[in-house]
Order: structure tokens, then sequence, then C-alpha cells
């Protein structure tokens, strides 16, 4: 079986449908591994990318539209990462509390595997009941 590493390019020619040909092959891509025959790898740095472009002046969609979207591309079968289940809560974290991405992928990450993060930036990540901090 044929495995990727997805770029943010192809993502955002998916969710976007706005180039002729890019677009088409995309979901041609992802038509592929919903079909099961092939393997899409998603980059945690990927989907950071993602949320910054789509919440960017070109595609200027809000918190609640992107975490919606890239949530759906998570839940395509085919679509594996390492960390699903922290990219699943960042993008809830993400979409809840007015944090950027960072911030929400690292309290999602610091909640699932019972850690503390280290950060001068106690106010949003006391937002979202992490624990944070150091002495």
């Amino acid at each position: 079986m044929m495995e990727y590493i997805l770029d943010t390019n192809i993502i955002l020619r998916l969710l976007a449908n706005d180039h002729p040909e890019h677009s088409v092959k995309a979901r041609e891509l992802f038509e592929q591994a919903i079909n099961g025959n092939v393997l899409l790898h998603l980059a945690s740095i990927v989907l950071a990318e993602c949320v910054f472009v789509l919440k960017g002046r070109i595609y200027q969609l809000s918190r609640n539209e992107i975490a919606n979207l890239l949530t759906k591309l998570l839940e395509i079968q085919g679509v594996i990462s390492a960390e699903k289940d922290i990219l699943f809560l960042a993008l809830s974290n993400f979409a809840k509390y007015n944090v950027d991405f960072p911030d929400a992928y690292l309290a999602a990450k610091s909640e699932i595997e019972s850690k503390v993060v280290a950060t001068f930036n106690s106010k949003d990540f006391s937002k979202m009941g992490v624990n944070s901090g150091f002495d």
C-alpha cells in the first residue's frame, strides 16, 4: 500500500476547492484513502500551518469553521497521525477558547500526557484548565 506524508497545500486545495487541477487531485487522493488504497500521514506541524493559513487574510475562516473542517479531515479513514487524540483536543480548545493554536496544542498535549506546561503565559492555559507555569 502506498503511503504519503501530507503537505499543507494538499489539504488546503481539498478544503478550499480553489484550484481547477490541484483541488481535483487532492480530492482523488483523499478518496483513495477513504477506499483503503493509500495511507495519508498528517504531521502536527502541517495541521498547525493549516490553522494559520485558514485563519489568515486569504481565507479568514472563524475558529469554529477551522476546527470543524480539520476535525472532519482527521476523521477520514486512511488519515493517520501519531498525535490524533492530541490534535482533536487541540482543535476543540482552539475553537472554544481565544488562544493561538500552538497554545491549544500544548494544552491538549499537557492534558493527555499529564504533564505541566512550562510557560509565562499561565492566563491562557488556566482558562483551558491546564496546569502551567514553573518554579
